[in-house]
């Protein structure tokens, strides 16, 4: 057995087709998938277990078909597939709501992706990946990244670490009145 390959759930060994009651076969295909549209649109190419009436030939995916057409997906697009950002939460050893709110992506959000509802964005995906290196997720733990003051905590200013609190008023006014067109 294949990496790819499994055994057959046996929820399918008892499933019968919606159409006529027949029983259903599993087979390994090479096929694509169609996504997007217009310019965007794309095959994708995939291997899948593909479930078969014998009687009629409905054919459906189960489960693991459903998760492998999203990885699928998710390559093309070049970003993380649902297993491999819940790998990143679990190497943490971090639950997914403590996740979340150390990483201020949002609970549902997260659930999504591990799911295989929704793809990230590329924005988020590359927060992703840098979470993926320890070094930055342990900055992130110590508190560095994030904002001690609570009046400003509702704000999008993350404050510099390395800015002692006694330059802080001044470098902060300093960056308010930056302009490019003086910078020269």
């Amino acid at each position: 057995m294949s990496e790819f390959e499994y055994e057959i759930p046996s929820y399918m060994h008892e499933l019968r087709c919606p159409d006529c009651g027949g029983t259903f076969e599993r087979q390994w295909e090479d096929t694509t998938i169609p996504y997007g549209t217009g310019q965007d649109e794309a095959d994708i190419p995939v291997r899948l277990p593909v479930y078969t009436c014998v009687d009629c030939g409905l054919q459906t995916l189960d489960e693991e078909g459903e998760r492998l057409e999203h990885e699928a997906v998710c390559h093309f697009h070049g970003v993380l597939s649902p297993r491999e950002i819940k790998s990143i939460r679990k190497t943490h050893g971090m639950t997914r709501e403590d996740f979340a709110e150390l990483t201020g992506i949002g609970e549902s959000s997260l659930g999504r992706w591990e799911r295989a509802l929704n793809v990230q964005s590329i924005a988020y995906d590359r927060y992703l990946r840098l979470l993926q290196r320890p070094a930055v997720f342990s900055l992130l733990q110590k508190g560095l990244f994030t904002n001690q003051n609570p009046q400003a905590s509702t704000s999008n200013v993350l404050l510099f670490p390395n800015i002692p609190d006694e330059n802080r008023e001044a470098t902060e006014l300093d960056a308010k009145n930056f302009n490019l067109a003086n910078a020269a």
